[in-house]
């Protein structure tokens, strides 16, 4: 991670945007920002305005926790020894898929090892995230998506219970606040 501006104040580092005007610590000069961290000033000079390099803090936030979710929601399941893809589009292509296995089992269809519940002229298969095609019959296909909910749900609930923390701990992202993937 690059070193960014902040300038040191009593309450720790405050991180700085855009060109502004700054007074040397002593008020004997002036300068621009984007002059005081140019590479020909020294460590020592920016000191002078109070400028450090230092890489950005993050003040972990919801917003943040929602991020961190959302990337583990996404980033795929583990389901009967294979590795599936949990992307948007996936999640929604699965809950769509449901409808159809679950008609197929409610219509007396869709029996064990039964790849053609779907009607179709080859048999249902789901491509795993190594674009193995896996075979599954509708009852599979369906606790597949309950799998694939209830992860969801687990990622749902850490990040409220992350969110309720106070503070926010710095290390939210860390794998022991989140499910098993």
């Amino acid at each position: 991670m690059s070193l960014l501006p902040h300038l040191e104040t009593s309450e720790g580092l405050v991180r700085l945007f855009g060109n502004p005007i700054l007074d040397r610590l002593d008020g004997e000069a002036r300068a621009p920002l984007l002059t005081i961290v140019s590479g020909a000033w020294t460590e020592q000079e920016r000191a002078a305005y109070g400028i450090v390099m230092a890489e950005p803090q993050l003040v972990p936030t919801p917003l943040l926790v929602d991020v961190e979710r959302d990337r583990r929601v996404y980033s795929g399941i583990t389901f009967a020894g294979m590795r599936f893809q949990t992307r948007e589009q996936d999640l929604r292509n699965i809950d769509t898929t449901l409808t159809f296995a679950m008609a197929a089992l409610a219509q007396g269809g869709g029996q064990p090892e039964d790849y053609f519940w779907h009607g179709g002229d080859q048999p249902f298969v789901w491509i795993a995230e190594d674009n193995t095609l896996v075979p599954m019959d509708a009852a599979t296909f369906a606790s597949f998506a309950a799998a694939s909910t209830w992860r969801r749900a687990d990622h749902i609930l850490a990040a409220r219970t992350i969110k309720d923390m106070n503070p926010i701990p710095a290390d939210f992202t860390d794998d022991s606040y989140w499910p098993e993937v």
